[in-house]
């Protein structure tokens, strides 16, 4: 599978492997393929989903790192990392024109993957697991999975109603990295159900996430050094490419679903963070 770091493009051999990392390549390859028909990333969907064969138990749990030896870190195990895979599987089941030996690959893993969805309790892993589930659901009618869907979106509204306050509408009592994925996972659970509940939500969401994130037409995602709690300071440093890349994503999907050309204005304004427009004026991009 992919290296978790680096130094610039030198690999960092002893930090091992992450499902996080592998998780997102197979979406990147997935996309990839899907885009320009290039049979070449076949080799590495399959390098890639075969890591996520090889770190999941019997159980279904997803594990999340493999040390530079190869060898399984069983005592760690996160819902987010979990989520992220499932996420994963079901953008490459919503894909069409994979062989089939992929696909088939995929669903085993994936129907796995579901049943430790019921002890769930990250706001994260929740909304990752919803968005992968969404999206599959998407190209099929599948009852069982239309359930989980639901089961798992309430649980994320109960979250949301404890949290939330007329000046704080927000699933938690703080903003930390790839926010805007749970108002993300409400989207595509309004697009699957047609609860008009589900939009509410996502919408008055999304709104207070881009109050807190744009600033004098800047995006400013919150920073990882001290992030933003509930009547504290908000982090400003350091800013994280994921979490640029997620609210470009999350904005994208508002527009489709809702026809807001609003929503596409502001993907288009945070997508400049990486080409120059960011609170230090630099390019991220390389």
């Amino acid at each position: 599978g992919i290296i978790q770091f680096a130094n610039n493009t030198n690999p960092h051999l002893d930090s091992g492997y992450t499902t996080d990392d592998n998780a997102r390549a197979l979406m990147a390859c997935i996309k990839y393929y899907h885009h320009f028909k290039d049979v070449s990333k076949l080799n590495q969907i399959k390098i890639y989903l075969n890591y996520l064969n090889h770190v999941q138990q019997f159980d279904g749990r997803i594990l999340n790192y493999v040390n530079k030896d190869k060898t399984l870190d069983k005592e760690r195990w996160t819902e987010d990392a979990h989520g992220r895979a499932l996420w994963s599987l079901g953008t490459l089941l919503a894909t069409p024109n994979l062989p089939q030996e992929i696909k088939s690959k995929a669903q085993e893993l994936f129907k796995k993957a579901l049943l430790p969805l019921r002890n769930f309790t990250s706001p994260r892993a929740i909304a990752f697991s919803i968005i992968g589930i969404s999206q599959y659901q998407e190209r099929t009618n599948n009852q069982e999975n239309l359930q989980t869907i639901i089961e798992l979106t309430e649980r994320l509204i109960s979250h949301y109603k404890d949290n939330s306050t007329q000046e704080w509408k927000w699933f938690e009592k703080y903003l930390t990295y790839s926010n805007s994925k749970l108002t993300e996972a409400m989207f595509h659970a309004y697009q699957t159900t047609n609860n008009e509940k589900y939009l509410e939500i996502a919408e008055e969401s999304l709104n207070f996430l881009n109050s807190i994130t744009f600033e004098e037409d800047i995006f400013v995602p919150i920073g990882q050094q001290g992030w933003y709690l509930k009547d504290g300071k908000r982090a400003y440093f350091d800013q994280q490419p994921v979490d640029v890349a997620s609210m470009v994503q999350t904005l994208i999907t508002a527009n489709k679903i809702t026809n807001k050309d609003e929503y596409m204005d502001l993907a288009l304004n945070t997508f400049e963070w990486f080409l120059g427009k960011n609170s230090l004026k630099q390019i991220v991009y390389n």
